[in-house]
């Protein structure tokens, strides 16, 4: 009996020396052999804009630490701009990425609340004057293209 004790307990000792090796994936430029056509399709936006949207995004997606290698900011604007290019499932984004699903899902989030807060910068709604010239040339499109200013009446009979 205390022979078996020792034996389970050296094989315990054993399993715990074992480590499991530790996956390291590449996360170099994806950009880099694709040309800008290429870049285009799977990101529906050119290098160039991508640059610009992960400069203004890189100070609030920079990890402080690089523990368990953190995601860059551009592998984060990548993952994001893909999901809204194809709406497709994380684990498929992550795929395509070396990305594991949850932190495909981190990364959505986080970049879509960052260009959310920044909505106010690059898109303005008209307001007063303007609105108002911008009703009357619609009203005036609307009503000599498609006569939508005529009121339709229909009369019912049950016979």
């Amino acid at each position: 009996m205390a022979a078996s004790f020792v034996r389970r307990r050296l094989q315990r000792r054993r399993r715990r020396t074992i480590r499991v090796p530790r996956r390291i994936l590449d996360r170099s430029n994806p950009l880099e052999g694709l040309g800008d056509g290429e870049i285009f399709e799977r990101y529906r936006f050119f290098p160039a804009t991508i640059f610009f949207i992960v400069d203004m995004l890189k100070d609030n997606l920079a990890f402080t630490n690089l523990r368990n290698n953190p995601l860059t900011p551009l592998h984060q604007v990548l993952v994001s701009l893909r999901f809204f290019a194809t709406g497709s499932f994380y684990i498929t984004i992550g795929d395509t990425l070396n990305v594991s699903k949850s932190a495909a899902g981190r990364a959505i989030r986080h970049v879509t609340d960052l260009l959310c807060q920044l909505t106010r910068r690059f898109i303005s709604l008209p307001r007063g004057e303007e609105l108002l010239h911008i009703k009357a040339a619609f009203h005036k499109i609307a009503g000599e293209k498609a006569c939508l200013h005529m009121t339709m009446t229909f009369t019912y009979s049950v016979a």
